[in-house]
C-alpha cells in the first residue's frame, strides 16, 4: 500500500484539514490501496458524539469492507488515556468494530496498545513551522540581533494553573528565590483571565500534591509566597497575556511585542502541559523557543527531549546538563530542573551572554529545520506513512 482516499458523503464533506493536505479523492475510485472515512470534530477527542452520525451504509463498509477505516482526527489532543473506555463504549453503542479505527493525536509517548490504532502525529510541530513561515520573516530579516546582549535571563510563560501543579510550584519557587527580577516568568492570578482557575487553597493543598514538594518548599513557604503572588495578581504583559495560541490551535499569530520579549532574554523555560501525570506528551510549547531563537530547558515529560532529537533537532547538553530528560522520578526531575534555573540566576550575565553567542549556530540550525517541518508535503507524508504502517 503506498496510498490513501478519503470517504465524502453529505455528513463527512471534503471541507476539512486532512482532506485539504490528502487531495482528497471520492471512495468509488477503482484500485485504491486504503480508504478511509474521515470524522473531525470541531471539538477534538471530546466531541466523540460525532460517531453517532456515522451512516449505517459506511459502517457497513468499515465492518466489512478489508481495506476500509474510520479515520477520526483529533491531532490536536494527545491526553487521551482517560477518553479510551467513553471511545470503546461509543464504537459499541455504534458497532463499529474496534480494530478497523484509526485515531490520529498529537505526539503522545506513553500510550498503551489499544485495540483502536492511535496513530501518534506531529502536527503541532508542523502547525507551529507552517504558520511561521510567512509570519517570522517580517521580524527576522536581520539576524544581528542574535549577537546583542540582553537584560533578562529566563522567559517563561504559565497561563493556565489548573491542574498544574508544577506550573504552581515554579511560581511558588520563583517567589521564595526571588526569580522574578532577573527573568520573564509569567502568571495571572485574576479568575477573570482564566475562567477554569480553581480556589487558591486548591492550587497550594499539598494534601492532594506529590510528596517530593516538601522537598523544596514548607507548607508555611507554600502560603506565604502565594499570598504574595496573590497580592501582586500578576506578572504577564497584558498585550499578548502569554498566549500566542487560541484555544483550538486553528491560529499562530507572531506578535511583536513577544519577539522582542524573546530577543531581551536569553533561554526558554518551557513549562509543558503535562509533568506529573502518567502521559509522556509533547505539545507546540516544546518547539515554540526554536521559532524566536531560543535555546530552552523543559520542564515536562521524561524523553521530551530525546524526541525533539529524534525529529533532527539539537539540544544542548553540550552546555548543561540534560541527565533530568531521562529522569523518571517526577519530583528529583523538577529539582534537577530548577537547580539549573538557580544556577544561570546566579551567574554573571556576561557568562550567560558568551554562552548564548556560542549556541547561535544551533539555534539558527533549529529554526531552519522548524520551518521546513512546517510544510503540508512534509505532514501529508508523514501521516500516510504512519497510518499505513498501523494497517498493514
Amino acid at each position: 500500500m503506498n496510498d490513501i482516499y478519503l470517504v465524502k458523503d453529505s455528513y463527512n464533506s471534503d471541507k476539512n484539514f486532512i482532506s485539504n493536505i490528502f487531495n482528497s479523492k471520492l471512495y468509488d475510485k477503482n484500485e485504491v490501496d486504503c480508504f478511509c472515512y474521515v470524522l473531525e470534530p470541531s471539538l477534538g477527542m471530546y466531541d466523540l458524539f460525532t460517531i453517532d452520525g456515522i451512516s449505517d451504509e459506511i459502517i457497513d463498509k468499515i465492518n466489512n469492507e478489508k481495506n476500509f477505516y474510520l479515520l477520526f482526527n483529533s491531532m490536536g489532543e494527545s491526553n487521551i488515556k482517560d477518553q479510551i473506555p467513553f471511545i470503546h463504549s461509543k464504537l459499541d453503542d455504534n458497532k463499529i468494530s474496534k480494530e478497523k479505527v484509526i485515531f490520529l493525536i498529537s505526539r503522545n509517548m506513553s500510550l498503551l496498545d489499544d485495540e483502536v490504532k492511535f496513530v501518534n502525529s506531529d502536527f503541532l510541530l508542523y502547525f507551529v513551522g507552517c504558520n511561521l513561515v510567512g509570519e517570522s520573516n517580517k521580524f527576522y530579516n536581520n539576524l544581528d540581533f542574535l549577537n546583542e546582549k540582553r537584560h533578562k535571563r529566563f522567559l517563561s510563560f504559565n497561563r493556565r494553573l489548573n491542574n498544574c501543579w508544577h506550573r504552581v510550584l515554579l511560581l511558588i519557587l520563583s517567589s521564595k528565590h526571588k526569580l522574578f527580577k532577573n527573568n520573564y516568568i509569567t502568571y495571572n492570578l485574576d479568575p477573570e483571565f482564566d475562567l477554569e482557575l480553581p480556589p487558591l487553597d486548591e492550587l497550594i493543598n499539598l494534601t492532594d500534591q506529590p510528596k517530593g514538594s516538601y522537598n523544596l518548599i514548607s507548607q508555611k513557604e507554600l502560603h506565604t509566597e502565594m499570598d504574595k503572588l496573590v497580592k501582586n495578581k500578576k506578572n504577564i504583559y497584558e498585550t499578548f497575556s502569554g498566549n500566542m495560541w487560541n484555544d483550538r490551535c486553528a491560529d499562530y499569530t507572531i506578535i511583536e511585542e513577544v519577539v522582542n520579549i524573546y530577543k531581551s532574554s536569553y533561554i526558554s523555560l518551557v513549562t509543558e502541559t503535562f509533568f506529573y501525570e502518567d502521559e509522556y506528551i509533547v505539545t507546540e510549547k516544546a518547539y515554540q523557543p526554536m521559532a524566536y531563537f531560543h535555546p530552552f530547558i523543559i520542564l515536562g515529560s521524561p524523553y521530551t527531549l530525546k524526541h525533539l532529537r529524534s525529529m533532527g533537532f539539537k539540544t544542548f547538553g553540550d552546555f548543561w546538563d540534560e541527565s533530568y530528560d531521562e529522569e523518571l522520578d517526577n519530583d528529583k526531575r523538577f529539582e534537577k530542573i530548577f537547580n539549573l534555573i538557580l544556577y544561570f540566576n546566579k551567574i554573571p550575565i556576561e557568562e550567560l551572554h558568551d554562552l548564548y553567542v556560542e549556541m547561535i549556530p544551533i539555534l539558527k540550525y533549529n529554526y531552519k529545520l522548524l520551518l521546513s517541518y512546517g510544510t503540508t508535503v512534509n505532514l501529508s507524508g508523514s501521516l500516510k506513512r504512519s497510518i499505513l504502517d498501523v494497517i498493514e
